[in-house]
């Protein structure tokens, strides 16, 4: 089943076990027309802008360049993208690490912020600027998940990057948002039992030590790595348990977790 694709670097080599999907998106060079494509679903978001901030309502070619609407209209089609009609996107390695953190922090939002008023949203995450109507919002949030859900599936997606520190430091962040970069298996068995607790094993391409960061928000770990944070999702069973320590392996963070007296049944 060929996969869909994400190329971190204009100039990067193909994989030789990564075929190029023939259908190839340039970004941002491609921008106005997938706006222009993705229009009927953004009209109702960029038409709420008049009512929430009185802006006069853009227009098509006016939301050709605006970032949130283009970033909008993109996370809109990729997450409509299906394995029998794969897409390349390709992009410089800075921007397309922002694109998918963008996404996975949107795809975060959805469960906690939906339903407030614009105001309080856009306070909240300033990625939602631009998109002032909670109903509208929710459905760039949903298809925020979707793909951020989509990305974490090989058979879905995968990525190439660049030789060089751009190359690298994209792979680290793409990895850590669950991409697999060709030519890197991720090891098997993410959560394995120990002595006493158990141990998360989180893949990261060439994962450095410095400056990585980790805090707990509900069922969620967020991972800090390069500049950036992404959530990753909590399995069951670690849930009911607390963070003791974390330390790094080559190409892997192993977070290791004991159980919570409190939420466990004795």
């Amino acid at each position: 089943m060929a996969t869909s694709l994400l190329v971190a670097g204009l100039e990067c080599p193909r994989h030789p076990a990564v075929p190029m999907p023939a259908r190839v998106l340039r970004w941002p060079e491609d921008a106005p027309a997938v706006v222009e494509r993705q229009w009927p679903a953004l009209r109702p978001v960029l038409a709420a802008i008049t009512t929430a901030t009185g802006v006069g309502r853009v227009s098509i070619d006016e939301a050709g360049a605006l970032p949130q609407a283009r970033v909008a209209a993109l996370i809109l089609e990729l997450a409509a993208v299906t394995p029998p009609h794969p897409v390349a996107v390709i992009a410089e390695p800075g921007v397309l690490t922002d694109l998918v953190v963008q996404a996975a922090s949107l795809g975060y939002a959805e469960d906690r912020l939906a339903g407030f008023p614009i105001d309080v949203l856009t306070r909240l995450h300033p990625g939602l600027r631009g998109l002032p109507a909670a109903v509208e919002v929710g459905a760039v949030l949903a298809a925020a998940r979707a793909w951020s859900s989509a990305l974490r599936n090989p058979d879905r997606w995968s990525a190439v990057t660049e030789p060089g520190r751009a190359g690298e430091r994209a792979a680290r962040v793409l990895s850590l948002a669950g991409v697999r970069i060709a030519g890197a298996e991720p090891p098997e068995g993410a959560v394995r039992p120990t002595d006493g607790g158990f141990e998360l094993r989180i893949f990261v391409r060439g994962i450095v030590k410095e400056g990585l960061r980790l805090s707990r928000a509900d069922d969620r770990l967020l991972v800090g790595i390069d500049g950036v944070s992404l959530p990753i999702e909590l399995p069951a069973v670690l849930r009911r348990c607390q963070i003791v320590r974390a330390t790094t392996e080559p190409d892997a963070l192993v977070v290791t977790f004991v159980p919570d007296e409190r939420r466990w049944p004795r």
